[in-house]
């Protein structure tokens, strides 16, 4: 059976899962230019999809594309779901294929994916596998770094692990402000969604996804691989 790779390329790092079919081998996260050339040349895939949150084709990855055949996940490329997003060309890849891999993984009703990183993006695809858009807003530590960067004295919170909900000195109040006010939000983006397409899966994936997974009070799914289930779904649709 082919081996197939799917690459998340991020902002600082990369992540990467290798697939038979549909069923994902391994994993590996937190990986620089040598580190993911190094993995590629070890495993040696027959095909590899790259989505890569900065956009077009990646130099040093060119120098061994002649070994497998590769695709760049971009607005143009067929998907197996229907996107109804009024600028396509605008909506980040990532996006597109954590709806993917929702749809692919949660086919009995229709999924909102919460992923928490550097922003929160909700994106909503029905049970049917039309992609409705979603939200975004700043992420936990976006909160963080802005109230620090925009003023003259608050800190920099690089841990919140606790928080109270009412804080009794300024870095308590900026971390009770930032969880207890980002916990809300997702709570209530939860029930608008409700009000307006019915009952749902509610999927969190991201970097924060553990940190919210018991201060949310829904049922939900955590699943830190949706966008590399995405990818590989979509790379077999394009075979």
């Amino acid at each position: 059976m082919a081996k197939k790779l799917a690459i998340d390329i991020g902002n600082t790092f990369s992540k990467a899962g290798l697939f038979e079919g549909e069923e994902l081998l391994e994993v590996k996260e937190r990986l620089g230019k040598v580190d993911l050339l190094c993995f590629v040349r070890d495993i040696r895939p027959d095909f590899v999809i790259i989505c890569n949150v900065g956009g077009g084709k990646l130099n040093f990855f060119e120098e061994i594309a002649d070994d497998f055949q590769i695709t760049y996940l971009d607005y143009t490329t067929h998907l197996p779901i229907q996107n109804d997003y009024a600028s396509p060309k605008t909506l980040g890849m990532d996006r597109i294929a954590a709806a993917v891999g929702a749809y692919s993984l949660y086919q009995s009703q229709s999924n909102l994916i919460i992923d928490l990183g550097t922003c929160v993006t909700y994106d909503f695809i029905t049970k049917q596998g039309v992609y409705k858009g979603g939200r975004i807003s700043p992420g936990m530590r976006s909160r963080f770094r802005s109230m620090h960067e925009f003023t003259g004295t608050l800190p920099m919170i690089e841990n919140a692990e606790a928080e109270l909900n009412v804080g009794n000195d300024t870095r308590s109040c900026m971390i009770s402000g930032v969880v207890n006010g980002l916990r809300a939000e997702i709570e209530t983006c939860i029930t608008d969604f409700k009000s307006e397409f019915g009952d749902f899966n509610v999927i969190l994936c991201g970097g924060d996804a553990k940190f919210f997974e018991s201060r949310i009070k829904r049922s939900i799914f955590v699943n830190q691989h949706l966008v590399l289930h995405g990818l590989n779904r979509i790379l077999e649709t394009n075979d």
